[in-house]
């Protein structure tokens, strides 16, 4: 096997159980694709309205028993701010995505990275390095890659957590923040170049273009499973 062979190698088992965390920590596209038809249909609703507007819906977006349950298996955050919808958070996170003159918060680093692909449209995504506070900037591509060159050697850190259950957003999107080059990654913490965590960002989130492209908007408001029909 050649340096550059093994060198593959590595990079691709460091990314296959980097995923295989993220998603035994928080397995959304498990709890959403195992969802009935209608859960779907709602949770393609609440999610297009972000892409599409880069803001919160109202709470009249599906009916009450639906966005329940969505929040009950953490694919919405329901707070005052209104109803975030992972990559998107309602409240300030401190991670922006800037996007054709609009923007929205990020519920973290990773979940910034991953708009750009999702939108199919360029970011530039703002924030402040988790240790020192300088502010730091990340142009995205639409098609989710990074050039870590253009990046001034800003990385993803994972930090350890001290906070355990709840929903994603208040643990493990806490511990994912960005960090600049000029510090050094915390103790206990892992350390992800820009490529290698967009990478992550969108491999996570890929199912959501898949699941949306079921699904055709459609006038009606007869509550959830009339907001939405599956493409067949």
């Amino acid at each position: 096997m050649s340096i550059q062979t093994a060198k593959r190698e590595k990079r691709r088992a460091r990314f296959q159980s980097a995923m295989q965390q993220l998603t035994e920590e928080f397995p959304l596209e498990h709890r959403v694709t195992n969802a009935l038809p209608e859960i779907q249909a709602a949770y393609v609703q609440v999610l297009r309205h972000w892409l599409e507007q880069a803001a919160p819906p109202g709470k009249d977006i599906v009916s009450a028993a639906v966005l329940d349950a969505l929040a009950a298996m953490d694919a919405v955050v329901i707070d005052a701010q209104g109803i975030g919808c992972y990559p998107f958070s309602a409240r300030d996170t401190g991670i922006h995505a800037h996007i054709e003159g609009k923007s929205a918060w990020a519920m973290c680093a990773l979940d910034a990275l991953a708009i750009a692909r999702l939108t199919h449209k360029a970011s530039r995504v703002t924030a402040r390095c988790t240790v020192c506070r300088c502010h730091l900037t990340v142009p995205v591509a639409a098609d989710g890659s990074v050039e870590q060159a253009a990046c001034e050697g800003i990385r993803v850190v994972r930090l350890p957590r001290g906070l355990k259950g709840g929903p994603c957003c208040e643990n493990l999107c806490s511990a994912i923040r960005f960090l600049c080059k000029y510090c050094s990654v915390p103790a206990g913490a892992e350390s992800y170049t820009l490529p290698e965590a967009a990478a992550l960002a969108n491999s996570f989130f890929a199912f959501q273009a898949r699941l949306s492209e079921r699904y055709l908007a459609v006038p009606a408001r007869e509550g959830s499973a009339g907001l939405l029909r599956e493409d067949t």
